[in-house]
This record gives C-alpha cells, structure tokens and sequence, in this order.
C-alpha cells in the first residue's frame, strides 16, 4: 500500500474520484431538492409514493440542476 499512495499517478487518480463522487453527490441533492419544490414525479413508483402529480418531462428547475 505503500507503494501506492507514493506513485503520484496513483494519488491524482484518488484526488479525482473523489472529486467526481462529491460532484456526483451534490448534482443528486440538488435534484432531489429541486424535485420537492416542483412538487412532481416523472415515473409512476414515485408518483404513487409521494402523492405527487406525474409529468411527462423534468420541471425546469430540474432540468437546469442536471444540466
């Protein structure tokens, strides 16, 4: 294990997981929050779930978050 957190290819690519988990992470509660303001669902679980109209596509609040 040693030898791994000295190889400095090794540690750019921990550096960048992580990164890419903790953007993955923030764009999933973004959603999720833009979601519970929209107040609606797009597939029919969720729907059913939440007492939630369904939509055909994401509200624009949504959309602009996972852009």
């Amino acid at each position: 294990m040693d030898s791994l957190a000295s190889n400095p290819a090794f540690v750019a690519f921990a550096i960048l997981c992580i990164a890419l988990w903790l953007n993955l992470l923030g764009v999933w509660v973004l959603s999720g929050v833009a979601r519970a303001k929209s107040k609606t669902a797009i597939n029919p679980e969720d729907s059913e779930r939440f007492n939630a109209p369904l939509v055909d596509t994401d509200p624009p609040a949504v959309a602009r978050v996972i852009r």
